[in-house]
């Protein structure tokens, strides 16, 4: 249950940067850039709803993902999820999925704000 929960821990956490590299990266036209940024925010918001139900399970415990940075010089970092800040990760994804909707695909420099927008997640 530990891997399970870590995996959906490290996924919230780097797939906003997937989303920034996707929408980067491809020159996509404004509508399937919007269209990219629209479906990466609403996965992302779903993904994120599932760690209430593990939180919940499990009376919010604290859930810790160690990262290391360089391992050769033993540094590493800590994310921990707990029951509050759950709540906190499920309303930045609502409220970039609700941003990414209020505009639309002929809003200039789009995918700037789209690689914006996940930088803040």
């Amino acid at each position: 249950m530990a891997y399970f929960i870590d995996n959906r821990v490290s996924f919230t956490f780097f797939f906003p940067l997937i989303s920034i590299f996707c929408i980067a990266v491809f020159g996509l036209n404004p509508n399937q850039t919007y269209s990219a940024g629209l479906y990466f925010s609403a996965f992302s918001f779903v993904i994120s709803r599932f760690l209430i139900e593990v939180c919940g399970h499990q009376g919010f415990s604290h859930d810790m993902l160690s990262i290391s940075i360089l391992p050769s010089f033993v540094i590493s970092q800590r994310i921990g999820v707990d029951g509050l800040s759950v709540f906190f990760i499920i309303l930045t994804n609502l409220f970039i999925f609700l941003c990414i909707l209020s505009v639309n695909s002929k809003t200039p420099n789009l995918s700037e704000l789209l690689i914006h927008l996940f930088f803040l997640q």
